[in-house]
Protein backbone atom coordinates (compact mmCIF):
# COMPACT_ATOMS: atom_id res chain seq x y z
CA UNK A 1 0.00 0.00 0.00
CA UNK A 2 0.87 2.93 -1.10
CA UNK A 3 1.87 5.23 2.82
CA UNK A 4 1.73 9.10 3.27
CA UNK A 5 5.19 11.05 3.38
CA UNK A 6 4.02 14.08 5.61
CA UNK A 7 7.40 15.86 5.67
CA UNK A 8 8.41 17.37 9.07
CA UNK A 9 10.08 20.75 9.50
CA UNK A 10 12.37 19.36 11.89
CA UNK A 11 13.37 15.94 10.67
CA UNK A 12 12.16 15.00 7.02
CA UNK A 13 11.01 11.64 6.67
CA UNK A 14 9.04 9.08 8.66
CA UNK A 15 9.05 8.06 12.42
CA UNK A 16 10.67 5.20 13.62
CA UNK A 17 7.40 3.27 12.79
CA UNK A 18 7.05 4.08 9.60
CA UNK A 19 4.23 6.64 10.60
CA UNK A 20 3.84 9.97 8.12
CA UNK A 21 5.62 12.89 10.11
CA UNK A 22 3.62 16.07 10.64
CA UNK A 23 4.40 19.36 8.75
CA UNK A 24 2.88 21.58 11.96
CA UNK A 25 5.27 21.75 14.98
CA UNK A 26 3.95 19.50 17.69
CA UNK A 27 4.76 21.31 20.93
CA UNK A 28 3.39 24.24 18.54
CA UNK A 29 -0.10 22.31 18.40
CA UNK A 30 -0.34 21.54 21.58
CA UNK A 31 0.22 24.88 23.68
CA UNK A 32 -2.43 25.87 20.69
CA UNK A 33 -4.45 23.75 22.36
CA UNK A 34 -4.40 24.62 25.67
CA UNK A 35 -4.39 28.02 25.17
CA UNK A 36 -7.67 27.85 22.92
CA UNK A 37 -8.89 25.25 26.14
CA UNK A 38 -8.32 27.50 28.79
CA UNK A 39 -10.35 30.11 27.09
CA UNK A 40 -13.17 28.33 26.28
CA UNK A 41 -13.80 26.02 29.58
CA UNK A 42 -12.07 28.33 31.80
CA UNK A 43 -13.79 31.90 31.79
CA UNK A 44 -16.84 32.17 34.62
CA UNK A 45 -16.08 28.82 35.42
CA UNK A 46 -17.63 29.01 38.77
CA UNK A 47 -19.84 31.65 38.30
CA UNK A 48 -23.11 29.84 37.52
CA UNK A 49 -24.74 28.26 40.61
CA UNK A 50 -25.35 24.08 40.63
CA UNK A 51 -27.67 23.13 37.16
CA UNK A 52 -29.01 19.86 36.48
CA UNK A 53 -27.67 16.66 37.31
CA UNK A 54 -24.32 18.62 39.61
CA UNK A 55 -25.87 18.28 42.73
CA UNK A 56 -25.61 14.32 42.63
CA UNK A 57 -21.95 14.31 41.83
CA UNK A 58 -21.05 16.68 44.24
CA UNK A 59 -22.87 16.01 47.22
CA UNK A 60 -21.55 12.02 47.32
CA UNK A 61 -18.21 13.51 46.99
CA UNK A 62 -18.44 16.03 49.66
CA UNK A 63 -20.01 12.99 51.72
CA UNK A 64 -16.82 10.79 51.17
CA UNK A 65 -14.33 13.83 52.38
CA UNK A 66 -16.84 14.09 55.49
CA UNK A 67 -17.55 9.90 56.59
CA UNK A 68 -14.24 8.63 55.00
CA UNK A 69 -16.49 6.62 52.99
CA UNK A 70 -14.81 5.99 49.62
CA UNK A 71 -16.83 2.78 48.61
CA UNK A 72 -20.46 3.85 48.20
CA UNK A 73 -21.77 7.15 47.43
CA UNK A 74 -24.15 8.82 49.46
CA UNK A 75 -26.51 11.59 48.86
CA UNK A 76 -28.43 13.55 51.49
CA UNK A 77 -27.84 10.68 54.26
CA UNK A 78 -28.70 7.91 51.70
CA UNK A 79 -26.99 5.26 49.93
CA UNK A 80 -26.59 6.38 46.00
CA UNK A 81 -26.40 3.55 43.68
CA UNK A 82 -27.13 4.22 40.64
CA UNK A 83 -23.61 5.09 39.24
CA UNK A 84 -19.81 4.10 39.73
CA UNK A 85 -18.13 7.05 41.84
CA UNK A 86 -15.45 7.94 39.94
CA UNK A 87 -16.64 11.33 39.07
CA UNK A 88 -17.42 11.44 42.84
CA UNK A 89 -13.25 10.04 43.59
CA UNK A 90 -12.10 12.84 41.17
CA UNK A 91 -14.98 16.17 42.59
CA UNK A 92 -13.05 15.07 46.21
CA UNK A 93 -9.66 15.29 45.13
CA UNK A 94 -10.22 18.59 43.40
CA UNK A 95 -12.00 20.07 46.88
CA UNK A 96 -9.23 18.74 48.52
CA UNK A 97 -6.41 19.60 46.42
CA UNK A 98 -7.79 23.06 46.01
CA UNK A 99 -8.58 23.60 49.54
CA UNK A 100 -12.16 24.79 48.67
CA UNK A 101 -15.63 23.60 48.50
CA UNK A 102 -16.59 25.68 45.58
CA UNK A 103 -18.41 25.21 42.22
CA UNK A 104 -15.12 25.74 40.44
CA UNK A 105 -13.65 23.10 42.70
CA UNK A 106 -16.31 21.02 41.48
CA UNK A 107 -15.69 21.28 37.28
CA UNK A 108 -12.09 21.43 37.75
CA UNK A 109 -11.97 17.42 37.25
CA UNK A 110 -14.59 17.62 33.68
CA UNK A 111 -12.51 20.54 32.27
CA UNK A 112 -9.19 18.43 32.90
CA UNK A 113 -10.67 15.50 31.35
CA UNK A 114 -11.68 18.15 28.13
CA UNK A 115 -8.25 19.15 28.19
CA UNK A 116 -6.08 15.87 28.18
CA UNK A 117 -8.73 14.50 25.51
CA UNK A 118 -7.76 17.67 23.32
CA UNK A 119 -3.84 17.05 24.09
CA UNK A 120 -3.98 13.82 23.24
CA UNK A 121 -5.52 13.78 20.00
CA UNK A 122 -2.98 16.65 19.09
CA UNK A 123 -0.51 14.09 20.30
CA UNK A 124 -1.83 10.46 18.62
CA UNK A 125 -3.73 12.65 15.65
CA UNK A 126 -0.04 14.29 14.58
CA UNK A 127 0.96 10.62 14.06
CA UNK A 128 -1.30 9.43 11.40
CA UNK A 129 -3.31 12.43 10.02
CA UNK A 130 -2.56 14.52 7.02
CA UNK A 131 -0.48 17.81 8.62
CA UNK A 132 -2.32 19.96 10.85
CA UNK A 133 -4.89 16.91 11.74
CA UNK A 134 -4.25 16.36 15.16
CA UNK A 135 -5.05 20.16 15.94
CA UNK A 136 -7.96 20.02 13.70
CA UNK A 137 -9.48 16.78 15.53
CA UNK A 138 -8.71 18.21 19.12
CA UNK A 139 -10.56 21.92 17.74
CA UNK A 140 -13.80 19.85 16.39
CA UNK A 141 -14.17 18.23 19.42
CA UNK A 142 -13.20 20.98 21.96
CA UNK A 143 -15.23 23.09 20.24
CA UNK A 144 -18.58 21.23 19.34
CA UNK A 145 -21.32 22.16 21.25
CA UNK A 146 -21.63 19.00 23.68
CA UNK A 147 -18.31 19.87 24.76
CA UNK A 148 -19.17 23.57 25.18
CA UNK A 149 -22.10 22.59 27.59
CA UNK A 150 -21.29 19.38 28.97
CA UNK A 151 -17.26 20.22 29.70
CA UNK A 152 -17.95 22.69 32.01
CA UNK A 153 -20.31 21.34 34.22
CA UNK A 154 -19.55 18.51 37.07
CA UNK A 155 -21.22 15.99 35.30
CA UNK A 156 -19.85 12.56 34.40
CA UNK A 157 -20.26 13.01 30.46
CA UNK A 158 -17.17 15.07 30.47
CA UNK A 159 -14.74 12.85 31.62
CA UNK A 160 -16.48 9.59 30.37
CA UNK A 161 -16.35 10.88 26.95
CA UNK A 162 -12.60 11.98 27.12
CA UNK A 163 -11.82 8.49 28.58
CA UNK A 164 -13.72 6.94 25.77
CA UNK A 165 -12.25 9.46 23.49
CA UNK A 166 -8.34 8.71 24.46
CA UNK A 167 -8.95 5.00 23.99
CA UNK A 168 -10.08 5.87 20.05
CA UNK A 169 -7.47 7.99 19.92
CA UNK A 170 -4.78 5.65 20.70
CA UNK A 171 -6.30 2.46 19.03
CA UNK A 172 -6.76 4.55 15.52
CA UNK A 173 -3.26 5.83 15.74
CA UNK A 174 -1.76 2.75 16.37
CA UNK A 175 -3.84 0.84 14.07
CA UNK A 176 -2.62 3.55 11.48
CA UNK A 177 0.86 3.08 11.90
CA UNK A 178 0.40 -0.44 11.44
CA UNK A 179 1.17 -1.23 15.25
CA UNK A 180 -0.14 -4.53 17.10
CA UNK A 181 0.48 -6.12 20.24
CA UNK A 182 0.09 -3.94 23.60
CA UNK A 183 0.98 -0.40 21.68
CA UNK A 184 -2.08 -1.76 19.50
CA UNK A 185 -4.58 -1.81 22.93
CA UNK A 186 -2.91 -1.50 26.35
CA UNK A 187 -3.67 2.44 26.86
CA UNK A 188 -7.19 1.98 25.01
CA UNK A 189 -7.85 -0.50 27.82
CA UNK A 190 -6.62 1.18 30.30
CA UNK A 191 -8.85 4.12 29.59
CA UNK A 192 -11.46 1.90 28.97
CA UNK A 193 -11.48 0.26 32.47
CA UNK A 194 -11.59 4.32 33.52
CA UNK A 195 -14.77 4.79 32.10
CA UNK A 196 -16.40 1.50 33.26
CA UNK A 197 -15.45 3.24 36.35
CA UNK A 198 -17.44 6.19 35.43
CA UNK A 199 -20.34 5.49 33.53
CA UNK A 200 -20.46 1.96 33.38
CA UNK A 201 -19.77 -0.68 30.42
CA UNK A 202 -21.76 0.76 27.89
CA UNK A 203 -19.18 2.77 26.00
CA UNK A 204 -17.42 -0.61 25.00
CA UNK A 205 -19.97 -1.12 22.90
CA UNK A 206 -19.38 1.91 21.06
CA UNK A 207 -15.98 1.26 21.24
CA UNK A 208 -15.78 -2.20 19.59
CA UNK A 209 -18.65 -1.33 17.02
CA UNK A 210 -16.14 0.95 15.48
CA UNK A 211 -13.15 -0.78 15.52
CA UNK A 212 -14.45 -4.57 14.55
CA UNK A 213 -15.20 -3.22 11.30
CA UNK A 214 -12.00 -1.84 10.59
CA UNK A 215 -10.47 -4.77 11.96
CA UNK A 216 -12.84 -7.01 9.28
CA UNK A 217 -12.17 -4.37 6.35
CA UNK A 218 -8.66 -4.78 7.00
CA UNK A 219 -8.41 -8.38 7.46
CA UNK A 220 -6.89 -7.93 10.79
CA UNK A 221 -9.64 -10.08 12.93
CA UNK A 222 -6.80 -12.06 15.00
CA UNK A 223 -5.93 -9.09 17.09
CA UNK A 224 -9.20 -9.35 18.80
CA UNK A 225 -8.18 -12.93 19.77
CA UNK A 226 -4.23 -12.12 20.13
CA UNK A 227 -3.02 -11.86 24.01
CA UNK A 228 -2.14 -8.77 23.88
CA UNK A 229 -6.19 -7.50 23.58
CA UNK A 230 -7.22 -9.75 25.92
CA UNK A 231 -5.25 -8.94 28.20
CA UNK A 232 -5.96 -5.13 27.80
CA UNK A 233 -9.84 -6.30 28.00
CA UNK A 234 -8.84 -8.23 31.45
CA UNK A 235 -7.37 -4.97 32.60
CA UNK A 236 -10.01 -2.90 31.59
CA UNK A 237 -12.44 -5.60 33.80
CA UNK A 238 -10.11 -5.70 36.71
CA UNK A 239 -9.66 -2.21 36.98
CA UNK A 240 -13.86 -1.58 37.35
CA UNK A 241 -14.20 -4.71 39.73
CA UNK A 242 -11.17 -3.59 42.28
CA UNK A 243 -13.89 -0.72 43.07
CA UNK A 244 -17.27 -3.34 42.01
CA UNK A 245 -16.62 -6.42 43.98
CA UNK A 246 -16.51 -4.71 47.47
CA UNK A 247 -19.03 -2.18 46.28
CA UNK A 248 -21.64 -5.09 45.97
CA UNK A 249 -20.64 -6.85 48.97
CA UNK A 250 -21.53 -3.70 50.96
CA UNK A 251 -24.05 -2.60 49.00
CA UNK A 252 -26.00 -5.77 49.04
CA UNK A 253 -28.57 -5.26 51.55
CA UNK A 254 -29.03 -1.70 49.89
CA UNK A 255 -30.59 -2.97 46.62
CA UNK A 256 -27.68 -1.83 44.66
CA UNK A 257 -27.94 -5.25 42.39
CA UNK A 258 -31.57 -4.11 41.68
CA UNK A 259 -31.04 -0.61 41.36
CA UNK A 260 -28.05 -1.62 38.15
CA UNK A 261 -30.24 -4.10 36.68
CA UNK A 262 -33.15 -1.24 36.35
CA UNK A 263 -30.78 1.08 34.80
CA UNK A 264 -29.38 -1.53 32.61
CA UNK A 265 -33.27 -2.02 31.79
CA UNK A 266 -34.08 1.40 30.76
CA UNK A 267 -30.42 1.83 28.61
CA UNK A 268 -31.95 -0.89 27.07
CA UNK A 269 -34.80 -0.01 25.32
CA UNK A 270 -37.16 0.24 28.89
CA UNK A 271 -38.12 3.93 28.58
CA UNK A 272 -40.83 6.21 27.40
CA UNK A 273 -42.27 5.28 23.94
CA UNK A 274 -44.29 8.05 23.62
CA UNK A 275 -43.68 10.11 20.13
CA UNK A 276 -43.33 13.07 21.90
CA UNK A 277 -40.71 12.32 24.28
CA UNK A 278 -38.93 9.81 21.58
CA UNK A 279 -38.59 11.65 18.56
CA UNK A 280 -36.91 14.97 19.62
CA UNK A 281 -33.81 13.12 20.82
CA UNK A 282 -32.77 12.97 17.29
CA UNK A 283 -32.74 16.76 16.78
CA UNK A 284 -30.98 17.09 20.42
CA UNK A 285 -28.45 14.43 19.83
CA UNK A 286 -27.67 16.02 16.09
CA UNK A 287 -27.11 19.38 17.90
CA UNK A 288 -24.70 17.88 20.10
CA UNK A 289 -22.07 17.87 16.99
CA UNK A 290 -22.64 21.12 15.53
CA UNK A 291 -21.04 22.72 13.91
CA UNK A 292 -18.90 20.10 12.70
CA UNK A 293 -21.39 17.00 12.29
CA UNK A 294 -22.08 19.30 9.15
CA UNK A 295 -18.95 18.54 7.49
CA UNK A 296 -19.35 14.36 7.47
CA UNK A 297 -20.95 14.13 4.04
CA UNK A 298 -17.01 14.79 3.39
CA UNK A 299 -16.41 10.86 4.18
CA UNK A 300 -18.47 10.04 1.26
CA UNK A 301 -17.49 12.59 -1.32
CA UNK A 302 -15.37 11.16 -3.75
CA UNK A 303 -12.57 13.42 -4.56
CA UNK A 304 -11.72 13.69 -0.88
CA UNK A 305 -11.79 10.04 -0.61
CA UNK A 306 -9.00 10.01 -3.95
CA UNK A 307 -7.06 12.42 -2.95
CA UNK A 308 -6.62 10.99 0.75
CA UNK A 309 -5.62 7.55 -1.01
CA UNK A 310 -3.35 8.99 -2.97
CA UNK A 311 -1.13 9.82 -0.02
CA UNK A 312 -2.68 6.93 2.20
CA UNK A 313 -4.66 3.90 1.12
CA UNK A 314 -4.84 2.73 5.05
CA UNK A 315 -6.74 6.19 5.62
CA UNK A 316 -9.40 5.67 3.09
CA UNK A 317 -9.76 1.98 4.03
CA UNK A 318 -9.82 3.42 8.13
CA UNK A 319 -12.60 5.99 6.75
CA UNK A 320 -14.80 3.55 4.81
CA UNK A 321 -14.59 1.10 7.52
CA UNK A 322 -15.59 3.39 10.15
CA UNK A 323 -18.21 5.92 8.93
CA UNK A 324 -21.22 3.80 8.68
CA UNK A 325 -20.53 2.44 12.21
CA UNK A 326 -20.84 5.49 13.68
CA UNK A 327 -23.61 6.64 11.49
CA UNK A 328 -25.38 3.21 12.25
CA UNK A 329 -24.43 3.31 16.11
CA UNK A 330 -25.60 7.06 16.31
CA UNK A 331 -28.93 6.16 14.64
CA UNK A 332 -29.19 2.94 16.68
CA UNK A 333 -29.03 4.44 20.06
CA UNK A 334 -31.57 7.25 19.10
CA UNK A 335 -34.15 4.72 18.16
CA UNK A 336 -33.78 2.80 21.39
CA UNK A 337 -36.77 4.17 23.78
CA UNK A 338 -35.52 5.56 26.86
CA UNK A 339 -31.53 6.11 25.58
CA UNK A 340 -30.73 10.06 25.51
CA UNK A 341 -29.21 12.16 23.00
CA UNK A 342 -26.58 12.10 25.34
CA UNK A 343 -25.44 8.64 25.21
CA UNK A 344 -23.88 9.34 21.62
CA UNK A 345 -21.05 11.56 22.88
CA UNK A 346 -18.53 8.83 23.04
CA UNK A 347 -18.56 9.17 18.90
CA UNK A 348 -17.97 12.90 19.11
CA UNK A 349 -14.08 12.02 19.25
CA UNK A 350 -13.99 9.36 16.45
CA UNK A 351 -15.98 11.27 14.48
CA UNK A 352 -13.55 14.14 14.50
CA UNK A 353 -10.61 12.23 13.42
CA UNK A 354 -12.57 10.83 10.65
CA UNK A 355 -12.78 14.56 9.98
CA UNK A 356 -9.70 15.40 9.94
CA UNK A 357 -8.44 12.94 7.82
CA UNK A 358 -10.69 13.81 5.13
CA UNK A 359 -11.20 17.95 5.90
CA UNK A 360 -7.45 18.79 4.25
CA UNK A 361 -9.39 17.43 0.64
CA UNK A 362 -12.46 19.85 0.60
CA UNK A 363 -12.97 21.97 -2.48
CA UNK A 364 -11.99 25.81 -2.40
CA UNK A 365 -15.73 26.91 -2.10
CA UNK A 366 -16.28 25.26 0.94
CA UNK A 367 -12.86 26.44 2.43
CA UNK A 368 -14.14 30.10 1.36
CA UNK A 369 -17.87 29.52 2.99
CA UNK A 370 -15.77 28.50 5.98
CA UNK A 371 -13.64 31.24 5.93
CA UNK A 372 -16.56 33.56 6.04
CA UNK A 373 -18.55 32.08 8.16
CA UNK A 374 -15.84 32.58 10.60
CA UNK A 375 -15.30 36.59 9.76
CA UNK A 376 -18.98 36.47 11.04
CA UNK A 377 -19.04 34.90 14.37
CA UNK A 378 -15.94 37.05 14.77
CA UNK A 379 -18.15 40.06 13.97
CA UNK A 380 -20.85 38.85 16.26
CA UNK A 381 -18.30 38.32 19.08
CA UNK A 382 -16.97 41.99 18.38
CA UNK A 383 -20.45 43.15 18.61
CA UNK A 384 -21.32 41.64 21.95
CA UNK A 385 -18.23 42.58 23.54
CA UNK A 386 -18.61 46.22 22.11
CA UNK A 387 -22.09 46.12 24.05
CA UNK A 388 -21.12 44.00 27.40
CA UNK A 389 -20.74 47.38 29.36
CA UNK A 390 -24.31 48.17 28.54
CA UNK A 391 -25.70 44.81 29.02
CA UNK A 392 -24.11 44.01 32.62
CA UNK A 393 -22.68 47.41 34.95
CA UNK A 394 -19.08 46.93 35.83
CA UNK A 395 -20.31 46.61 39.91
CA UNK A 396 -21.57 42.73 38.55
CA UNK A 397 -18.80 41.49 36.98
CA UNK A 398 -17.32 38.98 38.79
CA UNK A 399 -13.83 39.17 40.10
CA UNK A 400 -13.95 36.28 42.92
CA UNK A 401 -10.19 34.81 41.66
CA UNK A 402 -7.60 35.82 38.71
CA UNK A 403 -9.23 33.47 36.63
CA UNK A 404 -11.43 36.21 36.19
CA UNK A 405 -9.88 38.86 36.13
CA UNK A 406 -7.59 36.83 33.53
CA UNK A 407 -11.22 36.63 31.22
CA UNK A 408 -11.31 40.84 31.08
CA UNK A 409 -7.69 41.23 30.26
CA UNK A 410 -7.71 38.41 27.97
CA UNK A 411 -10.63 39.81 26.22
CA UNK A 412 -9.12 43.57 25.67
CA UNK A 413 -5.93 42.07 24.63
CA UNK A 414 -6.35 39.19 22.44
CA UNK A 415 -9.54 40.13 20.44
CA UNK A 416 -8.92 43.17 18.30
CA UNK A 417 -5.26 41.23 17.20
CA UNK A 418 -7.50 38.10 16.32
CA UNK A 419 -10.22 40.04 14.44
CA UNK A 420 -7.57 41.88 12.73
CA UNK A 421 -6.17 38.65 11.83
CA UNK A 422 -9.09 36.77 10.64
CA UNK A 423 -10.33 39.70 8.32
CA UNK A 424 -7.18 40.26 6.87
CA UNK A 425 -6.23 36.82 5.72
CA UNK A 426 -6.63 35.84 2.34
CA UNK A 427 -4.72 32.19 2.07
CA UNK A 428 -7.25 29.17 3.45
CA UNK A 429 -5.80 26.36 5.08
CA UNK A 430 -8.31 23.72 6.95
CA UNK A 431 -5.67 23.43 9.71
CA UNK A 432 -5.75 27.80 10.05
CA UNK A 433 -9.50 27.76 9.74
CA UNK A 434 -9.56 25.52 12.55
CA UNK A 435 -7.65 27.53 14.18
CA UNK A 436 -10.05 30.48 13.52
CA UNK A 437 -13.33 28.87 14.64
CA UNK A 438 -11.45 28.06 17.81
CA UNK A 439 -10.66 31.61 18.21
CA UNK A 440 -14.19 32.98 17.80
CA UNK A 441 -15.21 30.37 19.44
CA UNK A 442 -13.24 31.11 22.39
CA UNK A 443 -13.62 35.10 22.12
CA UNK A 444 -17.55 34.14 22.04
CA UNK A 445 -16.96 31.92 25.58
CA UNK A 446 -15.30 35.45 27.34
CA UNK A 447 -17.97 37.44 26.04
CA UNK A 448 -20.63 34.86 27.68
CA UNK A 449 -18.29 34.93 30.90
CA UNK A 450 -18.28 38.75 31.44
CA UNK A 451 -21.89 39.72 29.53
CA UNK A 452 -24.05 36.84 30.14
CA UNK A 453 -22.97 34.91 33.18
CA UNK A 454 -23.58 38.18 35.56
CA UNK A 455 -27.44 38.08 34.50
CA UNK A 456 -27.93 34.74 35.09
CA UNK A 457 -26.47 35.01 38.29
CA UNK A 458 -29.39 37.04 39.12
CA UNK A 459 -32.05 34.42 38.17
CA UNK A 460 -30.76 32.19 40.92
CA UNK A 461 -32.53 29.48 42.88
CA UNK A 462 -30.14 27.83 44.70
CA UNK A 463 -28.31 30.43 46.33
CA UNK A 464 -30.70 32.59 47.98
CA UNK A 465 -32.56 29.90 49.71
CA UNK A 466 -29.29 28.97 51.07
CA UNK A 467 -28.62 31.95 51.80
CA UNK A 468 -31.84 32.63 53.98
CA UNK A 469 -30.61 29.02 56.44
CA UNK A 470 -27.62 30.00 56.56
CA UNK A 471 -28.33 33.45 57.98
CA UNK A 472 -31.02 31.91 60.87
CA UNK A 473 -29.34 29.17 61.95
CA UNK A 474 -27.21 29.54 64.82
CA UNK A 475 -23.41 29.17 64.19
CA UNK A 476 -21.75 25.72 65.10
CA UNK A 477 -25.14 23.70 65.61
CA UNK A 478 -25.99 20.93 63.24
CA UNK A 479 -29.07 21.16 61.04
CA UNK A 480 -31.92 18.18 61.13
CA UNK A 481 -32.83 17.80 57.99
CA UNK A 482 -36.22 16.00 56.81
CA UNK A 483 -35.50 14.87 53.59
CA UNK A 484 -38.13 15.02 50.68
CA UNK A 485 -35.88 13.77 48.00
CA UNK A 486 -32.67 15.50 46.23
CA UNK A 487 -32.47 18.96 46.85
CA UNK A 488 -29.16 20.65 45.43
CA UNK A 489 -29.00 23.93 47.40
CA UNK A 490 -27.32 21.57 50.63
CA UNK A 491 -24.27 22.19 48.47
CA UNK A 492 -24.79 25.81 49.81
CA UNK A 493 -25.11 25.65 53.66
CA UNK A 494 -22.79 26.17 56.47
CA UNK A 495 -23.27 24.01 58.82
CA UNK A 496 -23.38 20.18 59.37
CA UNK A 497 -26.34 18.45 58.44
CA UNK A 498 -28.34 15.39 59.86
CA UNK A 499 -30.66 13.75 57.36
CA UNK A 500 -33.32 11.98 58.01
CA UNK A 501 -36.69 10.74 56.07
CA UNK A 502 -39.05 11.22 59.04
CA UNK A 503 -39.41 13.66 62.14
CA UNK A 504 -40.04 10.87 64.44
CA UNK A 505 -36.32 10.09 63.73
CA UNK A 506 -34.97 13.31 64.54
CA UNK A 507 -33.00 13.19 67.66
CA UNK A 508 -35.03 14.52 70.49
CA UNK A 509 -32.12 17.20 71.19
CA UNK A 510 -32.69 18.90 68.10
CA UNK A 511 -32.54 22.50 68.17
CA UNK A 512 -33.15 23.19 64.28
CA UNK A 513 -35.14 21.42 61.59
CA UNK A 514 -35.62 21.89 58.26
CA UNK A 515 -38.44 20.35 56.51
CA UNK A 516 -40.61 20.68 53.24
CA UNK A 517 -44.09 22.11 52.85
CA UNK A 518 -45.42 18.88 52.67
CA UNK A 519 -44.32 17.15 55.97
CA UNK A 520 -45.99 20.13 57.89
CA UNK A 521 -48.33 17.85 58.89
CA UNK A 522 -46.68 15.29 60.61
CA UNK A 523 -43.94 17.64 62.03
CA UNK A 524 -46.70 19.68 63.86
CA UNK A 525 -47.77 16.29 65.81
CA UNK A 526 -44.55 16.12 66.95
CA UNK A 527 -43.85 19.67 67.35
CA UNK A 528 -47.07 21.78 68.13
CA UNK A 529 -45.29 25.29 68.11
CA UNK A 530 -44.23 24.65 64.05
CA UNK A 531 -46.67 26.63 63.20
CA UNK A 532 -43.68 29.18 64.03
CA UNK A 533 -41.31 28.03 62.06
CA UNK A 534 -39.85 30.47 59.54
CA UNK A 535 -41.18 30.30 55.80
CA UNK A 536 -38.13 29.73 53.15
CA UNK A 537 -39.65 30.76 49.51
CA UNK A 538 -38.44 29.43 46.43
CA UNK A 539 -38.95 31.05 42.69
CA UNK A 540 -41.29 28.10 41.29
CA UNK A 541 -40.17 25.47 43.53
CA UNK A 542 -41.53 23.59 46.76
CA UNK A 543 -41.15 26.06 49.81
CA UNK A 544 -39.32 24.92 53.01
CA UNK A 545 -39.65 25.88 56.68
CA UNK A 546 -37.02 25.93 59.58
CA UNK A 547 -38.19 25.43 63.12
CA UNK A 548 -36.36 26.33 65.49
CA UNK A 549 -36.46 24.69 69.36
CA UNK A 550 -35.90 25.69 72.74
CA UNK A 551 -32.56 24.78 73.48
CA UNK A 552 -33.68 23.59 77.11
CA UNK A 553 -36.30 21.24 75.70
CA UNK A 554 -33.72 19.06 74.69
CA UNK A 555 -32.86 18.27 78.24
CA UNK A 556 -35.86 16.92 79.64
CA UNK A 557 -36.93 13.64 78.37
CA UNK A 558 -40.37 12.80 77.25
CA UNK A 559 -42.85 11.67 79.90
CA UNK A 560 -43.51 8.10 79.92
CA UNK A 561 -47.29 7.24 79.04
CA UNK A 562 -49.11 5.20 81.79
CA UNK A 563 -50.22 1.60 80.50
CA UNK A 564 -51.60 0.77 83.68
CA UNK A 565 -55.04 1.75 83.14
CA UNK A 566 -55.24 3.75 86.67
CA UNK A 567 -54.47 6.99 85.80
CA UNK A 568 -51.76 7.57 88.17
Amino acid sequence: MAQTQWISVESPGKSSHGCPLILMNRTAALAAIFLIWAAIFLPGLGSPELKGEEGRRILPALAMLDTGNWLVPYLNGEPYLRKPPMINWLIAASVEVTGERSERAARLPSVLAVLALGLTLVWTGSRWLPPGGGFTAAVFTLTSVAFLEKGRLAEIEAIYVSLTGIAFAFWLAAWACRESGWRLWLIPGIALGLGMLTKGPSHLLLFYGVIIPVLIASREKRQLWSPAHLGSFALALLIFAAWAVPYFRAAAEMGAGEVWASQAGNAAGGGSLKLGEWLPNFPRALSNGLPWILLTWLWWNRRALEALGARDERLVQLVRAARWPLVIGFVGLMIIPGVLPRYTLPLVPAGALLLAAVVPFIALPGLKFWQWANRVLMGVVLVGAAASPWIVKPAAFRTESWLDVAVLVGAALLLPPTAIWIFRRREAKTSTLAAESALCIAGAMMVYAIAVLPRMDLRDDLRPIAKQINAAVSAGQPLHVITSGYEPFFFYLEMPCIFQKSPKKIADNAEQILFPAGAMKKVKSRWPEASDAIRLERRGKKDFFLLKLSPERGKNPRPKRDHSGTGA
